[in-house]
């Protein structure tokens, strides 16, 4: 069988944790000059859970963005920040991105799947601001095209993302191969279309898993492609 594309997950996939978000989000702030020591660890991830309830919702920056102010302001009530402030931390909480970091080898593996002829795309789950994040880490044009669940509310596992991307890039779920770190989002829905899909695991969340580092992956996708 000649497998012409792959599909990729982002979160867990392509990038994994790279710093703590409470971190990330005490080091934006004080960027910025907010005052956030008053704030304990445990109420910033509270709050922050529930601004990412309503992700399913956001369509464009501007619904993700509103919805951020509505989090700065209970995170920081009952602290005394101005509107002008409560504005300013907002902006500063605008890019998330250094929570995440690429996987050590990835992009190696990108340019030599590339080499080899091989289509590649995304399918992920993920806010409006995905694009951007995909710049600021570099892999904006790494990608045939991108399908993300805030394009359309379509979300993984849902077959019709999956179905987007190949009609992208012209191929059938038979000619593809999908890697996802979530077997219920990525691989299951992959395999019951029909899709070679590969369990990769970087952060070693789930006991049962394919691949856990970019050589093992590297070794898994060859003998699939030849």
């Amino acid at each position: 069988m000649r497998y012409k594309a792959i599909l990729w997950d982002v979160g867990g996939t392509l990038v994994q944790h790279g710093i703590p978000t409470t971190v990330s989000i005490r080091k934006r702030l004080e960027h910025a000059s907010i005052e956030h020591r008053r704030l304990t660890d445990e109420h910033i991830l509270a709050t922050l859970k529930e601004f990412m309830q309503n992700e399913r919702s956001w369509r464009t920056l501007d619904d993700e963005h509103r919805d951020r102010e509505v989090w700065v302001a209970k995170m920081f009530s009952g602290c005394g920040l101005s509107e002008a402030q409560l504005r300013a931390a907002a902006m500063a909480l605008v890019e998330y991105y250094d929570v995440h970091a690429p996987v050590d080898g990835i992009f190696e593996l990108l340019e030599d799947l590339d080499a080899r002829g091989m289509k590649q795309a995304i399918v992920s789950n993920w806010p409006p601001s995905l694009p951007q994040f995909l710049e600021h880490h570099g892999f904006a044009d790494r990608f045939a095209c991108v399908c993300y669940s805030a394009e359309d509310g379509i979300h993984k596992p849902d077959e019709r993302i999956f179905r987007r991307a190949m009609k992208t890039l012209c191929v059938a779920p038979t000619e593809t191969i999908m890697i996802g770190d979530n077997p219920e989002w990525d691989i299951i829905p992959a395999r019951t279309m029909g899709t070679a899909a590969v369990h990769f695991d970087p952060r070693k969340m789930r006991e049962q898993r394919e691949a856990s580092d970019v050589p093992m992956l590297r070794r898994m996708l060859m003998r699939l492609i030849g």
